[in-house]
């Protein structure tokens, strides 16, 4: 059910057209040095189109605070990666997060 989430939210995003940052998801990381992860939770696979604002949107509501980005296109703005939780607090709602 949790990816479920993580793939329809885009699809849902892309519809509404121009998007901006969802409040709280301005907090959301995304970094292409897998440094930045080391330690943190695997929250799971993600993977879209759309721009950084979108990609924090998907990330935070996956519960990451964190996104390592594995591959995007330049001429197409596809993108896939990983989210993780790297504060051990989800960005949703502040409560610890077990590592």
């Amino acid at each position: 059910m949790k990816y479920a989430l993580v793939f329809a939210f885009p699809a849902a995003l892309t519809l509404a057209g121009c998007v901006s940052v969802a409040p709280g998801a301005e907090k959301v990381i995304l970094t292409h040095n897998p440094k930045d992860v080391t330690g943190c939770k695997i929250i799971g696979p993600i993977q879209g189109r759309g721009n950084d604002d979108e990609k924090r949107n998907v990330v935070f509501a996956s519960g990451a605070d964190t996104f390592f980005v594995t591959s995007s296109w330049v001429s197409a703005p596809n993108y896939s990666g990983v989210a993780y939780n790297c504060k051990g607090v989800d960005l949703r709602q502040p409560v610890p997060v077990s590592r």
